[in-house]
């Protein structure tokens, strides 16, 4: 939390006692200082359609060196090049605190509006926002910058250093701070700051930077400005490496194989930033497997202890519920509900899971994330009596995800094939070549495997840990009562509210199922698992009966469901990355090594061969951010998750880490 005063209608930082801008003009200083310093202008109008590039800074505050960077981007730069901004932030605004500081600068009103469009309460983590779905993207780093940077695989072209005064934030400006920088910069890359300390002048000059001072702005004699000469030597980590290793493609051209969320997500990122798509789907349409359920939720399980898993959803969560905000109507053009921000509560319906809400309630996470609730809070908030407490996830909710998979694919850059199942691949020159049998259907320099199946089928692939589980949902048909269940109601298994009179509830965990049968079985299943979540919804939706007539080997008028397939991995984690040629990496000496402890170049990567596949029940939380993920790879872009959680998603994990821990789903 930000600890703010305001001071003549400007904001002050108490924690700090500093002013967030400066008080006489803090845009022309801005301008001055980050502009000018580090000749934007005249770099953005420099560079070519596709081109991106890449702004770093330590210290969001109140956005406006963001906005002013963003305002000169739309003035110089070409239309179809990309701008990123990364930002550090450990104290980050309300939405409401933000519009306040905004307010001061109405040249820059709807650049901020479009900023506080997606503004939220951030968790810890890394945090990627679209604000204005142009070709900008935002990338907050909430926390400690001395943690945050560490964790940050980007390659920067210039640098705000801003933050409070280094006598007032002396952490802000730590050898840490100023090794990460060095490290993130590219040859040639630049940076200004308002301060001439000479403690951060050394550290820059320190890392391989020029440094000199100049003529500051205002009452302020100097400040200071460079560019990097030459990298320092040393480690500079193992996913930068990697990255180097990776070279860009050819040409901007794709095969995504999979017509899924995992394949609609990249399609999706990837048209964005002008890529050709074709999206190869085996079957007959879109989300006709696992992504095909009426309501997904919208929503993660999430346990006490966050390991490097349960940050990733955590932040794949906070990202799928900004995504479908902004991405997909809530209604189709005849009014069928595509999805409902409904808010989701967690209910407590054993001693383990209280314990669990305990702990998770004891992050202290932002109320508007999640917050624990009373068992006469969750009647109110549900419409339907519980008898428990609970965790209530306000932003949550349910979300039909063929329409999201229809909306994500619906652009000019992107073209469907359905009824064509690939089950080969071959490299020629600078190409793939993807066969359906002995046929060659689609070549491109690209392709991204989105799909467990032909993934397992695909010999490049055929090694990775792919297993599937059934999972059958029922469709319940809605009564009197149970169309006052206002949210989602969840734990081991889920209830939705009703979406074109049928409530979807489930799901089963079948892992040596061998079809897709859907069974009486799995409806009884369903059932217990919601009697024992809510007593109350069980009983609105006329459970007792229904359970009789299944019981009897009767068919329930009404009800009705759907099974599929889930793709899961030994550790309950998707695979998202580069593929590497297996056959050269197993032998004697390397089998024990840990991927960390690996050079770049003794990893022999297929060009231009990825995967996003095995996201499990989490789809919804984890495709969209794997979406981002590939693109940062492929186009050099600096990578929306800390590069921890790169390396646990990484495919080539498998084969060098023997005997993996095999763990039950969180």
């Amino acid at each position: 939390m930000t600890t703010l005063d305001w001071q003549d209608g400007q904001p002050f930082s108490s924690r700090f006692g500093d002013v967030y801008f400066s008080r006489e003009s803090g845009l022309d200083e801005t301008r001055h200082v980050y502009l000018r310093h580090n000749q934007l202008a005249e770099r953005f109008a420099a560079l070519a359609p596709g081109e991106h590039f890449t702004i770093a800074e330590n210290g969001f505050g109140t956005g406006l060196n963001f906005l002013a960077a963003w305002q000169l981007w739309q003035q110089t730069a070409p239309a179809g090049a990309f701008l990123h901004f990364v930002s550090t932030e450990a104290y980050p605004l309300s939405k409401t605190e933000l519009q306040q500081a905004l307010a001061a600068w109405p040249e820059l009103a709807s650049l901020a509006a479009e900023l506080t469009t997606v503004w939220e309460d951030f968790a810890p983590g890394f945090h990627r926002l679209h604000p204005g779905k142009t070709n900008l993207t935002l990338t907050l780093l909430i926390g400690d910058a001395n943690e945050t940077l560490p964790r940050l695989d980007a390659m920067v072209d210039a640098w705000f250093l801003d933050g409070f005064a280094p006598s007032k934030n002396p952490q802000m400006w730590s050898d840490t701070i100023l090794e990460q920088v060095g490290r993130l910069t590219k040859p040639g890359g630049t940076f200004a700051t308002f301060t001439s300390a000479g403690s951060v002048r050394r550290g820059l000059k320190a890392q391989g930077f020029d440094v000199k001072k100049v003529p500051g702005h205002g009452p302020k004699r100097e400040m200071s400005a460079g560019y990097l000469q030459e990298k320092p030597a040393g480690n500079h980590g193992w996913v930068s490496s990697f990255r180097q290793h990776l070279p860009l493609p050819a040409r901007q051209e794709a095969l995504v194989i999979g017509g899924g969320m995992a394949g609609s997500s990249i399609a999706h990122s990837l048209a964005r930033r002008g890529w050709q798509i074709t999206l190869i789907e085996a079957r007959d349409g879109l989300a006709r497997a696992a992504s095909g359920n009426a309501a997904g939720v919208l929503y993660a399980r999430l346990a006490p202890k966050m390991g490097t898993l349960a940050q990733l959803i955590l932040g794949g969560l906070q990202y799928s519920q900004r995504w479908v905000q902004q991405w997909l109507p809530q209604d189709t053009a005849e009014g069928t509900p595509n999805w409902r921000p409904c808010g989701v509560i967690q209910l407590a319906f054993n001693e383990e899971e209280a314990e669990r809400i305990q702990g998770l309630t004891a992050l202290g996470l932002p109320d508007s994330l999640m917050r624990q609730v009373s068992a006469a809070e969750a009647s109110q908030i549900a419409g339907i009596p519980q008898s428990r407490e609970g965790l209530f996830y306000p932003k949550a909710g349910w979300v039909h995800p063929p329409a999201l998979c229809q909306h994500a694919t619906t652009h000019p850059h992107i073209r469907i094939q359905t009824h064509t199942r690939i089950t080969r691949l071959q490299r020629e020159g600078d190409e793939w070549q993807a066969f359906a049998g002995e046929t060659l259907v689609a070549t491109a320099p690209v392709v991204i495997l989105a799909s467990a199946n032909e993934c397992l089928e695909i010999m490049q692939t055929s090694h990775l840990p792919v297993r599937t589980l059934k999972g059958q949902v029922s469709y319940l048909p809605a009564t009197a009562a149970s169309r006052q269940l206002n949210t989602v109601i969840c734990a081991e298994g889920y209830l939705a509210p009703a979406r074109d009179n049928q409530h979807a509830m489930g799901a089963t965990f079948e892992p040596r199922a061998t079809d897709l049968t859907v069974t009486q079985a799995g409806h009884l299943e369903n059932l217990a698992t919601l009697k024992d979540l809510s007593d109350n919804a069980y009983q609105a939706l006329q459970g007792d009966q229904l359970v009789a007539e299944l019981t009897a080997g009767k068919d329930p008028a009404g009800l009705g469901g759907r099974a599929a397939y889930r793709a899961v991995t030994p550790d309950y984690t998707p695979i998202i990355g580069p593929v590497a040629d297996i056959g050269q990496i197993i032998t004697p000496r390397k089998i024990t090594q840990p991927l960390e402890q690996f050079q770049v170049s003794e990893l022999p990567w297929l060009p231009g061969l990825f995967t996003s596949v095995a996201h499990g029940t989490r789809g919804l939380i984890t495709a969209p951010l794997a979406g981002e993920i590939l693109a940062a790879h492929l186009m050099h872009e600096p990578c929306p998750v800390p590069s921890d959680q790169l390396l646990a998603v990484q495919p080539a994990r498998f084969p060098i880490k023997p005997n993996p821990v095999k763990r039950q789903p969180d």
